[in-house]
């Protein structure tokens, strides 16, 4: 339990349990290292970015879900990434075929598109209702203009004006996010 409540204090930015989850994982992740790295200095250095990017990450941290998925994960997805970017693509599918599972070079930017939805659908829900429902059954459930309008009880051009509204309120709040993913 105390591993959980670190794991939430650590997403708000709290540096203790920061340091608290960085004591209590580091060796898991080191471990893990060993499959795919050799060189010891390596592994550390590895362990290292993977824990600097969790930091960076944090506020993206789905404290519901488990957290050593996501350190394994993400261990995993530098590891690949290090070793394809240097060449040695063979030791990636020679232990990734022995570990018994299949690399995915977009599992992190599935996380990040994740997270993007739930991001926008905040932001939905900050849309004035008129706009929001307009969206909504244009975007989740596939009506047309017409359809909408009809719906709606107003004039299709209402309906074209308020899902514009919408894309535009949207578009610009993604640049906020994009850049905080990138950090």
């Amino acid at each position: 339990m105390t591993e959980k409540i670190d794991i939430i204090l650590f997403k708000d930015g709290n540096l203790e349990a920061f340091e608290r989850v960085y004591r209590n994982s580091w060796n898991r992740v080191y471990h893990f290292t060993e499959l795919f790295l050799d060189d010891s200095y390596e592994r550390e250095d590895m362990v290292q970015e993977v824990f600097m990017r969790l930091w960076k990450k944090r506020s993206l941290i789905d404290t519901s879900r488990d957290f050593d998925g996501l350190l394994f994960i993400t261990t995993r997805n530098i590891i690949f990434d290090r070793l394809r970017k240097s060449g040695r693509t063979e030791r990636i599918d020679k232990v990734a075929e022995s570990a018994g599972f299949i690399y995915d070079y977009d599992v992190e930017s599935a996380m990040d598109a994740e997270f993007m939805e739930e991001y926008i659908d905040k932001l939905v829900s900050m849309m004035p209702d008129r706009q929001r429902e307009a969206f909504l059954l244009s975007r989740k459930d596939k009506f047309s203009i017409k359809q909408i309008a009809q719906k709606m009880g107003i004039t299709e051009n209402g309906v074209k004006r308020d899902i514009h509204l919408a894309l535009r309120f949207i578009k610009s709040n993604l640049p906020l996010l994009i850049l905080f993913l990138e950090f």
